[in-house]
């Protein structure tokens, strides 16, 4: 191999740098096929100070196929585990001395730190296991990662029982989001069972349980202890928490954000909004623009401690006053999350959806909008793609979604036709908007609409879901059990109708289907969409469109000649005669264009060709293989899509 002995003469030469470049390349050209090459390139890349990450995934995959194993385990050893088993024993003494005096874990015997099963190797956030006895590593785990996994509320009847949990995020999350048992009136205490007492020993090295301890709210059931749940506390420690009254939620207790985020226009989010309404455990607020929010939020904060606000609600024909800025009076430090939270938790009380005894604290669910959302994408000479938008930055730097500690994601989409000619007949129709408004180039706004592709390192991103807008309509049942399991909240009766405040079956804007009607699905607004706009959306958005299980109706599967793809683009029909009619009534309605028609037609023609310019430069782009990145250059991917039962289905999925 060419690129091996030139690393090797590199190496000689001690050109570091350049030594380590030539060993990854080395790598790649290997592909696994010679261990030995394997391991002296990563060997080197790891001892000359090169990428450490890069190495130590290779050696962990030597060492787990059985080559050079004593060699690596020594090198690992030295270079990964030795510099931090300091940091490993005091994180594994705290856990045990904190332990040893909690009541609610009944097992003492504590393994000796040089006698656990397991040693923690430090990998990037988090570490990769290694089993002595069974001679191998294990997979990767980050302990901190912003992901909940499992429906841990879909039961509020019983105290939360959960076994093996060692995800220090998702333990965190159930102290802040269970109330204290003296809160509710009733045993709430969080029943977590280790089915393997060496197992739990061993990963109190990882796992902070410090804090966790603090107001007792865990019960650590080991092995056959399981058999103890539910604890009866009266007899067992005199504790009677019936004897205690119902504590209100606080503003303070709230950490949970669900954001119901957009794709784009006319996907359903109304729809859905309606079906969350009058959960027992969501402070929920209906659709709302995001400019409005922030300027709301934003005065509120200001003014809330110069004088008493009040929130007037409407409710069975009279005006009740409800004094939200109470909620935050004997707060420091307000922010715009417990004005958000204060005012939900307010509308929640008003409208009586809220269960105050609940086991769980609620949760905000919030859905911003935009009338919609422009994209812009930069794309450079190796297909790499960078997608801009001037909504999500404004998103991004909201003061609500930083200071949320969890937030889970879910956007609903709808087959990319249909919302398309939709908004297209939204901005045409002359009630729905004002005067003088030329329709946009709407065909562009839904091709770019790429946020179904997100960065996880993004913390709005990263514990998301797609959903479609049709299986809600057509499974209703089987939809919102699975949305509700994902966001970790129970699956309500409030979830078996659609609602406004409480009142059922309300046409939320003109021309919506109402409720679970199914009609909205098969509308194909023939109109305002012709067989040109459809093709290139179905060509355009074939992987959103195959990640989403939609079948194509326009598009055959065959790559398109250029030829063939600029004239689909230069005779896109439907939208080009709207763009030419209300730029023509709009040029009528134009005092210094009135009555010249002549002008009127030239301002036209000025506009729309830009228009037909740009798409077949979107065309063009997105006709490619591209690689979508984000600002550092790192792949997005492509959001995950709401699976669903399928013995829960009514009839047959959508496609």
């Amino acid at each position: 191999m060419k690129s091996l002995e030139i690393a090797q003469k590199l190496a000689k030469l001690q050109m570091v740098e350049d030594a380590q470049k030539a060993y990854m390349l080395v790598l790649k050209e290997n592909g696994h096929q010679d261990p030995l090459v394997d391991f002296e390139a990563a060997a080197y890349i790891l001892l000359t100070g090169g990428d450490a990450k890069v190495a130590f995934t290779q050696l962990v995959r030597l060492y787990n196929n059985g080559d050079f194993q004593e060699e690596i385990l020594d090198i690992m050893t030295k270079h990964f585990y030795i510099p931090e088993i300091a940091n490993r024993q005091k994180q594994y003494d705290i856990n045990v001395k904190k332990l040893s005096k909690y009541p609610y874990l009944f097992r003492k015997d504590f393994v000796n730190f040089v006698e656990l099963d397991i040693k923690f190797f430090p990998f990037g956030d988090g570490f990769v296991p290694f089993y002595p006895a069974e001679n191998r590593f294990g997979d990767y785990v980050d302990f901190k990662r912003k992901v909940i996994d499992r429906n841990f509320f879909s039961d509020l009847e019983k105290p939360i029982f959960e076994k093996d949990l060692y995800s220090q995020y998702q333990l965190e999350y159930l102290w802040d989001n269970v109330r204290k048992s003296e809160w509710v009136a009733k045993d709430n205490h969080i029943y977590m069972h280790y089915s393997n007492w060496q197992v739990f020993c061993a990963y109190l090295q990882v796992v902070n349980f410090n804090h966790l301890l603090t107001d007792e709210k865990f019960v650590f059931l080991i092995e056959e202890e399981a058999e103890l749940y539910p604890i009866n506390f009266s007899e067992r420690f005199g504790i009677d928490y019936s004897s205690y009254s119902v504590k209100p939620i606080d503003v303070s207790e709230v950490t949970k954000l669900i954001w119901h985020a957009q794709l784009s226009a006319h996907n359903g989010g109304d729809f859905f909004n309606e079906v969350f309404d009058n959960h027992p455990n969501l402070l929920l607020l209906h659709s709302l623009m995001m400019d409005k929010l922030g300027e709301a939020l934003k005065g509120l904060k200001t003014n809330i401690k110069k004088k008493p606000i009040n929130l007037d609600l409407e409710i069975d024909g009279k005006t009740h006053k409800i004094p939200f800025g109470n909620y935050l009076r004997f707060k420091k430090n307000v922010n715009e999350k417990d004005v958000l939270v204060a005012y939900t938790l307010a509308l929640a009380r008003g409208y009586k959806s809220l269960d105050e005894g609940a086991r769980i604290v609620p949760a905000v669910f919030l859905q911003p909008h935009f009338p919609n959302i422009f994209y812009g994408i930069i794309h450079d000479k190796q297909d790499r793609v960078t997608l801009h938008s001037d909504a999500l930055e404004q998103i991004k730097n909201q003061p609500i979604f930083k200071q949320f500690k969890y937030i889970k994601t879910f956007i609903p989409v709808r087959r990319p036709t249909s919302s398309y000619a939709a908004t297209v007949k939204f901005k045409l129709d002359p009630s729905l908007q004002k005067e003088n408004v030329v329709l946009d180039n709407v065909i562009a706004n839904v091709v770019l609409s790429c946020n179904f592709r997100v960065d996880k390192s993004e913390k709005l991103y990263q514990d998301s879901r797609l959903v479609r807008f049709e299986d809600g309509k057509l499974n209703p049942k089987a939809t919102f059990t699975a949305l509700a399991s994902f966001l970790d909240i129970p699956y309500t009766e409030s979830m078996t109708y659609c609602s406004i405040y409480g009142e059922k079956d309300q046409e939320s804007f003109k021309g919506n289907s109402i409720g679970f009607d199914p009609s909205s699905v098969y509308k194909t607004y023939d109109e305002f969409a012709g067989k040109n706009e459809r093709y290139l959306i179905e060509y355009l958005m074939k992987d959103a469109y195959e990640k989403c299980g939609y079948g194509f109706n326009y598009y055959d599967g065959a790559e398109p000649q250029d030829e063939q793809l600029i004239n689909i683009v230069e005779n896109l029909d439907k939208l080009y005669s709207g763009i030419r009619e209300t730029c023509l009534k709009t040029g009528q309605n134009t005092p210094e264009l009135e009555g010249n028609a002549e002008k009127i037609e030239r301002a036209t023609k000025a506009y729309l060709e830009p228009i037909i310019e740009m798409n077949k430069n979107i065309a063009n782009v997105l006709s490619k293989e591209l690689y979508f990145i984000n600002n550092e250059g790192q792949p997005l991917q492509m959001m995950e899509l709401l699976r669903l039962d399928e013995k829960l289905l009514e009839q047959p999925l959508y496609r």
